[in-house]
Formats: C-alpha cells, sequence, structure tokens
C-alpha cells in the first residue's frame, strides 16, 4: 500500500491560515485507498479538511459532508458537520465501521458542501468498499473464493474463480502473450511450484500459495512497446477472453482478483527484461532482444526457461509490493537473497547441492553495516543458499559462498577477527549495483510481507501506473551470468605443506567448497596423478613438488589450489658379508648388500685394507643415469659379490661404502684376518722365543680380531706384552691357559690350523671338533671368573694338544 492518503476533492485545498484571492472555503476528504476490502464490524479512517480562509473580519462556515445511498450505510444522509471560524481550518479525523449484517460490494461517496457556497459541492471521495471476510489473507474475499465476484451488486456472482480456496491463499493470473512469445511450459511450472513451496501459513493447516496462471490469447507482434502508454493501448482489447470482455460486469470482476501479464518483444527501444507497477496489477515481460535465449525452434528471442521463469516472478513480485532490495530499491544485496536482486533474477539462486531455486527471500538475514563488517557472522542465512559480493567494485570478479557461515567481505582469504571497514559489498560493477559506498544493508522477508490485495493501491485502475523502477537489461543481465559463474566455481583447498621421506606415503588433505558433487583430482607433480579429495602418493626420490588440485563440479566450473611437498633424501644402509678369516694368496668372496628406499643410482666403493679398492655403479633404469628427481618409484635392494686376494697375512678393514646421488651414504666394515699358509704348529715356548725377538705383530692383530680374552682381559697391543703372556712365571692356572689360547691364536694366524679345520680335543688322536668350537669353549671358561683350577687346567691340556699337534 503506497504511504498517505487517496483524497478526491473538486476545489482548492489551502493550508490553514492562507487564503485564496476570492477567499472561497475549500475542503478535502479522503479513505485510504480507493478500493477497500474489510471484515465486517471492521472500522476503517475517513479523513477530511475544512478551510475557511481570509483576513481581517468574516463570517463563521458550517461545512456539511454527506454519504451518498449506498449498499452498506443506506439512504442518503448526513455523516458529519463543521462549523470553521474566519480566517482558519481544521482537520478531522473520522472513522466508519462496516456493517455485520451485509456483505458485498458498493461504492461509497462522500460529498462536501458549505454554507458560504451553498449546495454546490465543493469536494468529495469515494471508495469501492468490499465488506466481507478473508480468511486466508490473499486479499480475496471469502464470498469471491467460494460463490464469485459480484461486481455490479445485483447479488449475482458475475465470475467464479476456479480452484479457489477461502481457507488457501491463491493467486490468479491472465498472460496473453504476443505472436511467437508463448510462455514455456516448464518456466510456468517452476513458478507454480516456486508459489507452492513458499512458508507462508495457511488456515486449513497448509503452506504455500497456489498460482492460478491462465493462458488467454496470442496478440499481434508489436517489435516495440511504449511504456506505459502502449501497454494501457493494448490491455482494453486483451484483457479477459473475448466473452468476459463482452459483459463490463465480468471483465469488472476479473480486474479485482487478476494480475494481467503480457509476454512481449521489447519496451522503450531497449533490451529490458520487463516492467511491473509496484503494489500493482500490470507485468509487462519483454525478452525479445538479441540478449536473451531462443525458442526452441531457433527462431525467437522468448527467453530460456530460467530466463522466463525469473523474469515473470520478480516482475510479480513488484505487484506483490517487492522491490529490488526487499522493501527498498537496493539492489545485489549480500544479505538479500530473492529473485527480487539483479544476481538472482535470470539465474537463480545457487544452492549447495548445485540446483538453483526460483524463491523469494524466505528469512531477514543480517544487517550489514558496510563501514564495519563482521566477517565471521556473515549474513546468517539458515538454508542452503549461495550469495554473491565484491570488495572491489567487481574489478577483480565476485565472491561467492554458501550464506549460512561467515563470509569473507574484503576478499582476504580469511576471516579476520576484527570489523573490516568500508567495504562496498554490493557494488558489483554492473548497472544497477555501483558504488554506494557505506551503506547500511538490511535484509527482509519477502515471503512474510506479501502484499497480496493490490486493489487498495493507485495502480489499481486502468492507466494509472506510479514509478517503476529500473529493470535488468540483457547486456548487464550477460555480465552478471558471466562473473556469478566465475564466482561460484569451486573453492579447492590443497592442504599442506606437506614433508615426507622418500618412498614413503604421503597422505594429501584436500577440500572445496562449491556447488553439487564435487570431483577432485591431483597432479602430484612427478608426472602421476590421483583423485579423491584425500588422497595418498608415494614419491621415488626426494625433491621439492609443487602438488595442484583441481575440483570440478558438476556444470564443469573448476577451483585449483597448490601444496608444496618437500620429499627428504635417506640415506642408503649396506651390509657385508664374509668370511672372518682368508688365506694369503687365496682369492676370497664377499657378499654387500645395499638398500636405499629412494629410486637413486647407486655406487657401491669396495675398500680391502691393503691399499686397493673395487668401484661398482648400479643405475635406476640403465644405461641412463636417472633424472634428479626421479620419475620413477622404484627403491633399490641390490647385492654385489666381490672376491679379493691377500698378498700379506695380517688384518684387514675391509669395507663397503654406498652413496646415492642425493648425497646420501652408508658404510659397513669387517675384519678380515688373513692368514699364512704354513702347515706347522707350534707350542708357546717356539712363540715366547718369537715375541721377545720380533714376532710379527699382524699376527697379533688378528688374535685380537677373533678372540674374546685379546685384548678385552689380556692385553697383547705390543710384542712386550705378548712376550710377557707367552712366558709364564706363575703356575696360576689362568696364567698357564692365557699362554696357551694365544699360541694357538698365532698358529692359526700363521696358517695352521685353519678356522673351521677338526681338532683333536680328548687325546685320542682323532680330529673330533673344529678348531673356532674349541677356541670358545676354552675362553669361556677362562672368562668365567667362577672357574676352577681343575677347570681351567683341563683346558690349558686341551689347547695344548691342540698346539702340539701334527
Amino acid at each position: 500500500m503506497r504511504a498517505g492518503l487517496l483524497i478526491l476533492v473538486s476545489s482548492l485545498l489551502l493550508p490553514q491560515g492562507v487564503a485564496s484571492a476570492a477567499a472561497v472555503p475549500a475542503a478535502g476528504c479522503g479513505f485510504s485507498a480507493r478500493h477497500l476490502m474489510v471484515d465486517p464490524g471492521t472500522s476503517f479512517a475517513l479523513d477530511f479538511n475544512f478551510r475557511n480562509p481570509g483576513s481581517g473580519s468574516g463570517s463563521d462556515v458550517t461545512f456539511t459532508a454527506t454519504m451518498k445511498d449506498n449498499d452498506f450505510f443506506g439512504a442518503e444522509h448526513t455523516f458529519l458537520t463543521r462549523t470553521v471560524a474566519f480566517g482558519t481550518g481544521t482537520n478531522v479525523a473520522s472513522h466508519l465501521v462496516a456493517p455485520t449484517t451485509v456483505t458485498g460490494t458498493d461504492d461509497v461517496k462522500i460529498e462536501i458542501t458549505s454554507s458560504g457556497t451553498g449546495a454546490s459541492v465543493i469536494a468529495s471521495c469515494e471508495v469501492t468498499l468490499t465488506v466481507d471476510r478473508d480468511t486466508d489473507a490473499d486479499g480475496l474475499a471469502d464470498s469471491w473464493e467460494t460463490t464469485g465476484i459480484d461486481a455490479d451488486g445485483d447479488h449475482t456472482p458475475d465470475l467464479t474463480l476456479p480452484g479457489a480456496n477461502p481457507k488457501h491463499k491463491d493467486i490468479y493470473l491472465e498472460i496473453d502473450h504476443m505472436t511467437d512469445h508463448v510462455l514455456r511450459s516448464a518456466a510456468r511450472q517452476d513458478v507454480i511450484d516456486a508459489f507452492a513451496a513458499a512458508p507462508v501459513q495457511n488456515p486449513d493447516g497448509s503452506t504455500g500459495l497456489t498460482m492460478h496462471i491462465e493462458e488467454d490469447e496470442e496478440i499481434t507482434h508489436r517489435d516495440d512497446v511504449t511504456t506505459w502508454s502502449g501497454f494501457d493501448a493494448i490491455k482494453p482489447g486483451t484483457f479477459g477472453t473475448p466473452a468476459q470482455r463482452a459483459s463490463a460486469a465480468v471483465l469488472n470482476a476479473k480486474r479485482k482478483a487478476y494480475h494481467y501479464v503480457i509476454l512481449g518483444h521489447r519496451r522503450d527501444s531497449g533490451n529490458s527484461s520487463g516492467r511491473a507497477e509496484i503494489h500493482g496489477n500490470d507485468v509487462f515481460v519483454t525478452l525479445g532482444d538479441p540478449a536473451w535465449g531462443l525458442n526452441d525452434s531457433g527462431t525467437h528471442r522468448i527467453g530460456t526457461r530460467t530466463e522466463q521463469a525469473g523474469t515473470l516472478m520478480h516482475e510479480l513480485g513488484h505487484n506483490l509490493g517487492l522491490d529490488h532490495g526487499g522493501d527498498k530499491d537496493v539492489n545485489c544485496k549480500p544479505n538479500y537473497i530473492s529473485i527480487m536482486s539483479y544476481t538472482f533474477q535470470m539465474r537463480q539462486i545457487p544452492q549447495a547441492d548445485g540446483t538453483r531455486k526460483l524463491d523469494y527471500s524466505r528469512q531477514k538475514l543480517n544487517t550489514l553495516n558496510e563501514a564495519e563488517l563482521k566477517e565471521k557472522d556473515g549474513v546468517g542465512d539458515a538454508g542452503t543458499n549461495f550469495t554473491f559480493w565484491s570488495a572491489d567494485g567487481g574489478a577483480g570478479g565476485l565472491s561467492s559462498e554458501r550464506a549460512n557461515g561467515g563470509l569473507d567481505w574484503n576478499e582476504s582469504n580469511a576471516l579476520d577477527d576484527a570489523p573490516v571497514k568500508h567495504i562496498d559489498i554490493n557494488n558489483l560493477g554492473f548497472n544497477g549495483c555501483r558504488a554506494t559506498p557505506d551503506e547500511t544493508l538490511e535484509g527482509y522477508d519477502d515471503w512474510a510481507n506479501l502484499d497480496l490485495n493490490f486493489r487498495d493501491d493507485g495502480d489499481f485502475a486502468d492507466g494509472t501506473h506510479g514509478p517503476t523502477p529500473v529493470e535488468l537489461d540483457g547486456e548487464t543481465a550477460k555480465v552478471i551470468e558471466q562473473r556469478t559463474d566465475e564466482a561460484l566455481a569451486p573453492k579447492a583447498e590443497a592442504g599442506g605443506p606437506y614433508t615426507s621421506p622418500e618412498n614413503a606415503e604421503v597422505a594429501f588433505q584436500g577440500s572445496a567448497t562449491g556447488l553439487g558433487a564435487l570431483s577432485y583430482a591431483w597432479d602430484f607433480g612427478d608426472g602421476l596423478q590421483g583423485t579423491g579429495a584425500t588422497a595418498k602418493h608415494v614419491y621415488g626420490d626426494d625433491g621439492t613438488f609443487t602438488a595442484t588440485l583441481t575440483v570440478t563440479d558438476p556444470s564443469g566450473r573448476t577451483g585449483k589450489d597448490t601444496a608444496t611437498v618437500t620429499v627428504g633424501n635417506v640415506a642408503p644402509v649396506v651390509t657385508i658379508d664374509g668370511p672372518l678369516v682368508a688365506r694369503r694368496g687365496v682369492s676370497t668372496e664377499f657378499r654387500g648388500r645395499a638398500i636405499d628406499p629412494g629410486s637413486d643410482d647407486l655406487t657401491l666403493t669396495w675398500t680391502w685394507g691393503d691399499g686397493a679398492t673395487t668401484v661398482t655403479e648400479s643405475l635406476v633404469a640403465p644405461p641412463a643415469h636417472d633424472p634428479d628427481p626421479s620419475p620413477q618409484v622404484k627403491p633399490r635392494d641390490l647385492t654385489d659379490v666381490r672376491s679379493h686376494t691377500w698378498d700379506k697375512p695380517c688384518l684387514y678393514g675391509t669395507r663397503i661404502g654406498i652413496a646415492d646421488d642425493d648425497g646420501g651414504t652408508g658404510q659397513a666394515a669387517l675384519g678380515v684376518v688373513v692368514t699364512g699358509t704354513s702347515a706347522v704348529r707350534h707350542p708357546v715356548a717356539y712363540w715366547s722365543l718369537r715375541y721377545h725377538v720380533d714376532g710379527p705383530l699382524c699376527s697379533l692383530r688378528g688374535a685380537a680380531a677373533l678372540s674374546k680374552v685379546f685384548d678385552e682381559a689380556v692385553d697383547i697391543t705390543t710384542r712386550q706384552k705378548a712376550a710377557v703372556v707367552l712366558t709364564p712365571k706363575s703356575k696360576d692356572a689362568r696364567v698357564q691357559l692365557d699362554a696357551q689360547l694365544l699360541a694357538a691364536w698365532l698358529n692359526l694366524a700363521d696358517g695352521s690350523p685353519r678356522l673351521d679345520q677338526l681338532v683333536d680335543t680328548n687325546a685320542d688322536g682323532l680330529p673330533d671338533t673344529a678348531f673356532r668350537k674349541a677356541m670358545a669353549t676354552a675362553e669361556a671358561v677362562r672368562l668365567d671368573p667362577g672357574a676352577t683350577s681343575l677347570a681351567l687346567f683341563a683346558q690349558v691340556k686341551v689347547v695344548n694338544s691342540i698346539n702340539i699337534e701334527r
């Protein structure tokens, strides 16, 4: 309902105290609307003003307001009188009470005369009054919805409303279309379904509004129509069916209940999508410009399904009292998620599941003060809607996010704790949504505020049109489509950064926001790919990689994000296996095993302790060296078998070193005792004499390497110390056993016996036990602090027999 009163007067109304040139009494009266529908017993306003202008001396004037004959208040009678002193005026706020015993529709007219002007009517006001209940508050009287509309007051219905229900809200549309501009059946159903799904309660306990669309006649095609004059020229010959137009009463009845829609080609030589009265009954949809979609045969522009449905519901929304911002013409507000906003008119409201929703706003969202925006508060939407905004006037595109959480108003890729200031979030950089800095943007609940009764507005009368807002044009619609489509692309989050050793599983944790079922594709940066929001991947070699996550929605829009993956090199591990004892001049085999989890070329270096080395290279993919980082996942596990011959007896530190192509190294060592080739064994006395002179140090080193007694318990690191051991001056059993043990190890170093050669340990003249085992037994007794002299001397005897065995 428009603000103010509808006041019909027939004389000049002057402010109190201001006289006209002729000082003629003046008056005015007015009802709150040209057509009122009230429940029986309900009061409604009737306001008057009376003026008796002039200066100096003059006479009082008595004004008389007469109500003319009508069905509700009876025969013509005086409604009120007022006497106004000369040079003054007065306003009178009165009211009428609708009768409780009479229902129907009739005109109620007030005429005003004055004692100063005689019987001439100086002012009048009139209302078409319907007294009836409107149980479901849809602007249609219960009697209209049950028996029909009596437009001429003869108590006989002139028009019945098909499918009307006094306990369930109904809306009626008549749609006529110019040639080729037929309403698509799918678009028609979309609008019907949108109103049926409305969150509006009905007295019958249901929700929703029933939309009744009557598609009537085809109108001669006009390339361009001027609004509103051209529209008004068409309507008298097309509104109603031909049969209805033959009866003034039927046509007047239909005007009371039906919105009238023309689907045309173009208006006002432009490419606007349409025009409609705000809180009225006339709608013009114009989707014939090249910017709009083609018909199914591709021959004429009529708008796509979504363009038709969105525009029809948008323009009808104006008829129902809605503006581009709900109750205000403030467009593109992110806290106003409605088909009334340019951002949603043609493409509708994006949903989290990837669908689009044709809808008016369902709740009043958070108020947004652009001078100080709180990002974590967002707009407070309770549904699955997405919304749009910009922090830079659309220069960098639009932002979009689901409206039920925090929103990054300043587009910093983070939700700030502190308010962000002076961001013109509904300046999206296109017509209708330009710069309006530091506005306070109010949310609005459309469905809760629809005004379904258009008859109480001045625009109800044919040919009368109040100001209407600028509507969306084709070029702007295409810009909006492109920018919102780009903004709705999935927002991928690759996670990370990630770290891992080579050849170990990296668990990628990706995520995304977007519309519908999203698909995830990974490029791990090493030539390999994966799928899924979470993915696992093994890098075969060390290096720094850039993993790229690409997220795709059902419409084919994509979003990407990258994460850095740092893969560390793992040093190779090597082991050596071979005999502890070798013979001079005899080739001895050794086995080296190298393990590297990375896909690395390896270099193995054998160092034999006598100055000789052997180098082996093992490639991942011979014959070429592997690139760095390796494109393959080939962990290395190789065995290298090598033989070596020593020329001199001694203890040699044999080593194998390993190096990968990334600088990782490892090594393993084995002490090898190289013995002489003598076949003769010598007693303790022989070795005592030798080491008092020039006994070989290499033999001592060999003995120390093989024995657990030397050097751990007994020091033989020099010839002198060895000579002391070999020349026992005590009959102590341990001292005697030490001399025998050292002599036995020196015999082995000299060449006899060999480590695994059988020797006689029970004095029967027959070899029965391997030398290695016999020595281990003797040394165990030697190192046992609880061993008795008898046990120790028994081992002295055994080892002595080995030393003198021939």
